[in-house]
């Protein structure tokens, strides 16, 4: 049914407004990442070992660990899929990828999952 007062409002924003691509992000070929291309990158097993010490350090001192579902969810994933676990492969094949100057530092930590 037709409102006879016009169309109705709007509901009030609950989030902010999302920023529009710039379309300047792209890993092909050539790799263009934008705001990005310098910005350090990790593997995922990087970002496991960092999330691991950082919330075994906060439970160690006593300090209150919120355990978000993102934070479970992020976890877990990462247990799946992070190739080294150990912190001595971690460090080699970061050591290993460092040298490779000639590659970007995202791709260097998308090959870190690969080596």
């Amino acid at each position: 049914m037709a409102n006879p007062n016009g169309p109705a409002p709007a509901p009030h924003m609950i989030s902010r407004p999302k920023r529009a691509p710039t379309g300047d992000e792209e890993a092909t070929a050539i790799l263009r990442l934008g705001e990005f291309q310098q910005v350090p990158a990790l593997n995922l097993s990087e970002a496991r070992t960092i999330i691991n010490a950082v919330t075994t350090r906060r439970r160690n001192i006593k300090q209150k660990v919120t355990e978000s579902e993102t934070l479970l969810k992020t976890q877990e994933y990462l247990e799946l899929f992070a190739r080294f676990k150990q912190q001595e492969h971690v460090t080699a094949v970061e050591q290993l990828l460092t040298t490779r100057t000639e590659l970007e530092r995202f791709e260097r930590s998308q090959l870190g999952e690969f080596t």
